[in-house]
């Protein structure tokens, strides 16, 4: 919902941006890192080779690969909103969904005592679902960590909140009052007559 500015100080029209949701900054910083290390012990690797030490080689060579593969698993995670669906990739899958009919369908999950949980300082975690077609879909990118794990979900269930206020606002899905019922479902709108 950004606005475009010309140099007369008028705004134009709207113009449509997706909204993209991938790994936090301490993530990406930590898997460009692993990659790095990938690079240098490949480097070391092809130094080591000069001299015939073949077994330090196939160690740099492990090494390089597993720092490759976490900082691209690392990476990959990643949600895309915008108007054909939602476009999510996870660390091994990828999902192609359509906007689901109600905020209800988008819920909140946690991670237990994961690797994730211990690796990133601690912190509780959530992150998002969504159900679609009778299955239930992590978004990649979309976690969020806090001091307690009751403030992590709220703060998760206010961005679910504004992604869903910003495809409301773009026709993309219905917008839903707080319980999740389609405005004016549910409600007593009064008489059927004058």
């Amino acid at each position: 919902m950004t606005a475009t500015h010309f140099g007369d100080g008028n705004p134009a029209t709207p113009r449509f941006q997706p909204i993209i949701r991938r790994s936090s900054p301490q993530e990406q910083v930590i898997a460009w890192g692993l990659i790095v290390f990938g690079f240098l012990g490949l480097v070391i690797g092809l130094a080591i080779m000069r001299y015939g030490l073949y077994r330090e080689v196939l160690i740099c060579a492990i090494a390089s690969t597993l720092c490759f593969l976490m900082g691209y698993l690392t990476l990959r995670p990643r949600t895309v909103f915008d108007r054909s669906g939602i476009h999510s990739r996870t660390a091994l899958r990828s999902y192609d969904i359509a906007w689901p009919d109600s905020r209800s369908d988008f819920v909140v999950g946690r991670y237990a005592h994961s690797i994730r949980r211990h690796v990133s300082s601690g912190a509780p975690s959530v992150y998002a679902k969504v159900r679609s077609n009778g299955d239930v879909v992590e978004l990649g990118g979309m976690i969020t960590r806090a001091a307690t794990e009751a403030r992590a979900h709220q703060l998760m269930e206010v961005e679910l909140d504004r992604i869903w206020i910003w495809a409301a606002s773009w026709g993309l899905v219905s917008p839903d009052n707080p319980e999740g019922n389609r405005l004016g479902e549910g409600e007593d709108n009064g008489p059927s007559h004058p």
